[in-house]
């Protein structure tokens, strides 16, 4: 132990390598939304401009500084490798990641062991292993708050703090969340500079909200708008997933209330306790302790769909620092002391991975898109430049069918939608005058998704085909993912013929839906 830390790079060596074993054994497994950026990255790197679809200036995507990272580089490399250069790139921005919190935690507890500790926690957590795998901004978001913290902290509010909060306003709007407690205490500490750092800021932010202005006619994403409309959650929905992630480390809210209420106590508590000592320790960590606590209060009031685990990676360096700051807070002997540090490091990991494996909260194995990609290899080589396909989950759809116009339902880049989806009532997702009014060619969609639309409209038996079906387990439920084409008013009717199911097909029904549910 005291060789490896007398040797400086021997200990971010090793984390460096803990972070590339974790991530090849694990493997590449692209969320759906991650092929959302890389469509406008590849169509920006075409010469098509910043589009989804050729023509429709609409910014579905929360990220642009990622999209023109990525667009920048299909200028040196084939696009259609976006995914696995994210893959890729994630890797290497998660073990600068694991090291840089190796840095921070060494500078705040002043020992090195301890630190590689905390670095490995993190390291092992599975939520950020599945989302890091996952293709997505995330990793680079949390590179730059990191970032953030390490020269406010500990650099004492250098002014590179808000650089660094500008990139990631860029990266994800969301965090403002993360930077304005920062200029908050700056502004107590040093007004002057705090004003400074807040111009430095908007230097930074506002090129982009001119050009976001003036070429999409609003300064944030449609994306914000659209979900909006679209996820109107029950009351409570945002605080059962965040108080089931502060409680568990996982999404699982399934698991016994009484035990997501013990954990959830027991993980506020400890984050609180560790922040006092944290903020005594080091004063200015009140801007970043302030953080977890910050976006639990504004999500949960806002209550938007907090499902997805790429909403829980920021939080997580904080969270490990906190408790483990309230774990050592009082003194033992040295034996016990290590004793203690073993329990927790195993704990904070540990809880997680066995929740996760016989609790699985998420499709880990992404089988949504592995059959989109098989739905779309089914009818690509139909498909015409220009041809509608409406499909709710546009991501590998998008991607794979790279001459179609997609029609969202769910608006994220078809703001048309979103009148149609104003008139549906929560947990409906498409409209059947959305498909009337704009008679997509094809339909590709989960049989959820289709539900009100069978069993209060005719406009699906009247004007589509069946043409493929695949049934697959998600989250141990029986779901159906359909193709449907579209004919003509005297065309030969709902299925197609020839098509080979999995179950007798009934007029009216589809998948598992059927009019008379």
């Amino acid at each position: 132990m005291q060789n490896l830390t007398k040797r400086p790079f021997a200990i971010p060596l090793v984390l460096v390598t803990l972070v590339i074993l974790c991530h090849f054994t694990y493997g590449m497994r692209t969320f759906d939304d991650a092929f959302i950026t890389y469509r406008y990255a590849r169509n920006i790197s075409n010469g098509l401009g910043f589009v989804y679809n050729t023509g429709d200036k609409v910014l579905g995507t929360s990220t642009p500084l990622f999209t023109l990272f990525l667009a920048g580089a299909g200028k040196f490399i084939n696009p259609s490798v976006f995914p696995q250069l994210s893959f890729l790139l994630n890797l290497l921005i998660e073990a600068f990641n694991a090291v840089l919190l190796f840095r921070i935690s060494n500078r705040i507890f002043g020992n090195s062991f301890l630190a590689a500790l905390i670095s490995s926690a993190y390291i092992f957590q599975p939520v950020r292993l599945d989302v890091v795998s996952g293709g997505m901004e995330t990793p680079l978001y949390l590179t730059l708050l990191l970032l953030m913290y390490h020269d406010f902290v500990l650099r004492e509010m250098k002014w590179t703090s808000a650089f660094w909060a500008g990139l990631a306003f860029l990266i994800r709007p969301d965090s403002l969340i993360a930077s304005l407690p920062v200029f908050i205490v700056w502004f107590f500490r040093d007004r002057r500079k705090c004003l400074n750092a807040v111009l430095l800021f908007c230097l930074i932010i506002t090129p982009w909200l001119l050009f976001s202005l003036l070429y999409f006619g609003h300064l944030l994403p449609n994306t914000i708008l659209a979900k909006s409309i679209t996820y109107r959650n029950p009351a409570g929905h945002a605080l059962l997933f965040l108080g089931t992630f502060y409680a568990t480390g996982t999404l699982n809210f399934h698991l016994p209330l009484l035990w997501i209420a013990f954990g959830f106590i027991t993980g506020i508590s400890g984050i609180t306790y560790g922040s006092l000592k944290l903020s005594k320790l080091k004063p200015l960590m009140t801007a970043w302790l302030s953080f977890p606590l910050l976006y639990f209060l504004i999500m949960s009031i806002q209550n938007p769909a907090m499902w997805f685990p790429w909403y829980y990676l920021p939080l997580m360096p904080i969270g490990i620092l906190s408790l483990t700051a309230a774990w050592l807070s009082t003194n033992y002997t040295r034996a016990w002391n290590w004793l203690r540090i073993g329990i927790l490091f195993a704990l904070i990991p540990g809880i997680p991975m066995i929740i996760n494996h016989f609790y699985p909260s998420w499709d880990l194995d992404r089988q949504r898109e592995a059959v989109y990609w098989e739905a779309c290899q089914e009818i690509k080589p139909d498909i015409q430049v220009g041809d509608t396909v409406l499909a709710p989950d546009i991501g590998v759809i998008g991607w794979c069918l790279e001459q179609a116009k997609i029609l969202d339902p769910i608006g994220l880049v078809s703001p048309e939608a979103l009148p149609y989806q104003q008139a549906l009532s929560p947990n409906q997702w498409i409209s059947p005058d959305l498909i009337r009014d704009f008679q997509p060619e094809y339909i590709i969609a989960f049989d959820y998704y289709l539900e009100h639309t069978v069993k209060t409209s005719s406009v699906l038996e009247d004007g589509y085909q069946l043409v493929w079906q695949r049934e697959i387990s998600i989250q141990s439920e029986n779901r159906w993912l359909l193709i449907l084409k579209r004919i003509h008013p005297t065309g030969m009717g709902f299925l197609a013929p020839g098509i080979k199911t999995s179950r007798e097909y009934h007029p009216g029904q589809i998948g598992s839906i059927s009019k008379d549910e």
